[in-house]
């Protein structure tokens, strides 16, 4: 694993409206920034997250999920931006990928796209329809020329429909070398990443965009955003179940944690919500149930029943309206009881 990781995670989200940190909203199940660390943990052991807004809180966290994880706090007061956000931090290996933590969608396979690439700096392109409203990169015989914000687009360069999707792999002596001649000579008054491609383009160095796909790559900055992205997680989740063989009636009537786990034959009706880290094996959930953080095996269970956290459930029947909580059932019938 001689990659370094840096995930930028430092934006208060004010678009979120919440007071909850923007990277700590959950997508099926799982605090969005944890699908970065995944990510990242699949590629590397050197890995930094990037706080400020509710650092402690954040960190606190990650650490309760996660070991080994190196944290770096912005001085967003001196240094604010995505190239300010790098500042002082010491990649361990040749290669640094950047990722964004408000990017829960981004698969293994992405990123390592981007590692593959030939150049000292990879940088995520989308091709858009309508590519209104973003900067514009311009591309000539397959290398990046520069990024170009929309306002300052001419008409022609307007019709480019490649964008940056902003997740990079850079060479890490480049990425050293360049952070600290960032200037904020900009009207945000902010240190961008992005200005390194300019700089790389000015000392010759190939820029090769990597083609990626705009679901992989959706950034999530309000709730909408969030709720779009869960769309696209559960598809997600529930074609890769069905694919192992997991039944589904209506399947997009039906909720999965990203962190259930399924064995042997399922059968999910309508309506029903697997939450938390349960486990089904050989388990029929009857329509508009509920299964939180509990086991089922060889049992059925519903229509409209509830099991709470912390149950077993095993060789039994769960009847219509029967909520268990915090129980152990084995060989049991309970068609018209609670537990």
């Amino acid at each position: 694993m001689s990659i370094s990781v840096i995930i930028l995670a430092a934006g208060q989200g004010t678009r979120m409206k919440s007071s909850t940190p923007k990277v700590l909203h959950a997508i099926s199940g799982k605090a969005m920034l944890f699908y970065a660390i995944d990510v990242a943990k699949a590629i590397s052991d050197d890995i930094t997250i990037v706080l400020s807004h509710q650092a402690q809180r954040i960190e606190e966290i990650i650490s309760s999920e996660y070991e080994g994880i190196k944290i770096a706090i912005q001085d967003l007061a001196n240094f604010p931006g995505t190239g300010g956000a790098i500042r002082g931090i010491v990649p361990k290996y040749a290669k640094t990928v950047i990722l964004n933590g408000d990017m829960p969608l981004v698969t293994d396979e992405a990123v390592a796209s981007l590692v593959g690439g030939e150049s000292k700096i990879n940088m995520s392109v989308i091709e858009l329809k309508d590519s209104s409203g973003y900067g514009r990169v311009v591309i000539e015989e397959g290398k990046v020329l520069k990024i170009v914000e929309e306002k300052d687009c001419s008409d022609e360069q307007k019709k480019i429909p490649f964008v940056n999707a902003g997740v990079y792999c850079v060479d890490s002596d480049l990425l050293m070398n360049y952070i600290p001649k960032l200037t904020n000579h900009n009207a945000q008054k902010e240190y961008y990443l992005t200005d390194i491609i300019q700089m790389g383009v000015e000392d010759n160095h190939a820029i090769t965009p990597i083609f990626v796909q705009e679901s992989e790559f959706k950034g999530v900055n309000s709730k909408l955003d969030l709720a779009i992205a869960e769309e696209i997680m559960q598809d997600k989740i529930k074609f890769n179940l069905m694919k192992q063989g997991v039944s589904m009636r209506l399947p997009k009537t039906i909720f999965i944690d990203s962190r259930a786990s399924f064995e042997g034959e399922c059968i999910l009706e309508n309506g029903v919500s697997i939450l938390g880290k349960s486990t089904l094996k050989n388990a029929h959930i009857k329509s508009n149930s509920v299964i939180e953080d509990s086991t089922i095996i060889n049992s059925d269970i519903g229509p409209m029943a509830r099991v709470r956290p912390q149950s077993l459930v095993e060789d039994t029947h769960i009847g219509n309206f029967v909520e268990v909580k915090k129980s152990t059932l084995k060989g049991v019938k309970a068609g018209h009881l609670s537990y």
